[in-house]
């Protein structure tokens, strides 16, 4: 944890790697789910589904995910940050924000 109490680049990856490797079916669904929550998003009308998602940063005022999302033999690589509810007061917060 920095001076200014942001999330450093260390337990950033920390947190990631835990959610990456303990809940990786949570992560999945988070991606769905911002995906669901994105109006420019193909996902309900083109895309078929989404794979190997990964928690790739997480700061005080959201998280970042990258996954792939397919159609049948067509993928992509996407990126997407979503923002908490509401900015996370300290790092402890993100287990309740996530």
């Amino acid at each position: 944890m920095t001076e200014s109490n942001e999330i450093s680049a260390e337990v950033s990856a920390r947190i990631c790697s835990h959610m990456n490797d303990g809940h990786a079916s949570s992560v999945h669904a988070m991606a769905i789910a911002s995906q669901k929550s994105d109006v420019t998003s193909n996902y309900n009308n083109n895309w078929t589904s989404i794979k190997n998602a990964q928690m790739t940063s997480v700061s005080l005022k959201s998280y970042k995910m990258s996954y792939v999302k397919c159609d049948e033999d067509m993928c992509s690589t996407e990126e997407n940050e979503v923002p908490f509810d509401a900015v996370l007061s300290k790092p402890a917060g993100v287990k309740l924000g996530i």
